[in-house]
C-alpha cells in the first residue's frame, strides 16, 4: 500500500499520515529555505516509513515514503500529498465523507538530519470526536 491521504482504513476508521493544525509556522518558530542554518539544524522525512496504530486490538501497519528538500521543509509523498512544515512537525488534512480529518506528525527522533521516529495524532471526519494515536518509524532512504 502506498502513502495515500487515508493511510489505513479498517472498520470505518481513517487513519491518515500527515495534518493542518497550522499551515503557516508561528511567529519565533523556525523554517527553513535549502542551504540555510535551519535546514541543518531541523528535521526532514526522507525515504520510507511504516505507520502503526492499534485500534480496538488490531494493528494497523501501511507504508510510505516522504522526501523534504531541506530540514523543516515542506514534505512530499509518494501519491504527491504534501505535509506542511509547523515549526514543530508536519501537518496535513484531507476530506472523508464526514468532514475533514487533520493529522499531525511529531519528530521523537532523529538521526543524520532524519526524523526516524515520529507521532502521530489523527482526529476529526468519521473519527466522531475521537483520537487516534499512531507512529511512523523510518525503514530506509
Amino acid at each position: 500500500m502506498t502513502a495515500s491521504p487515508a493511510i489505513g482504513r479498517r472498520c470505518g476508521l481513517a487513519v491518515a499520515v500527515g495534518v493542518a493544525l497550522a499551515t503557516v509556522a508561528p511567529i519565533g518558530v523556525a523554517s527553513a529555505l535549502p542551504g540555510d542554518e535551519n535546514d541543518r539544524r531541523l528535521p526532514r522525512l526522507q525515504g520510507a516509513y511504516t505507520y502503526s496504530v492499534a485500534n480496538g486490538g488490531d494493528d494497523l501497519k501501511t507504508n510510505g515514503r516522504y522526501s523534504t528538500p531541506c530540514g523543516g521543509c515542506a514534505a512530499t509523498g509518494e501519491d504527491g500529498q504534501t505535509l506542511q512544515w509547523t515549526g514543530a512537525g508536519w501537518s496535513h488534512n484531507y476530506p472523508d465523507e464526514c468532514g475533514t480529518v487533520q493529522v499531525m506528525l511529531i519528530p521523537k527522533s532523529i538521526k543524520n538530519g532524519v526524523a526516524t521516529r515520529l507521532s502521530s495524532t489523527t482526529w476529526g471526519g468519521c473519527l466522531e470526536g475521537s483520537v487516534v494515536q499512531g507512529s511512523l518509524v523510518w525503514t530506509d532512504n
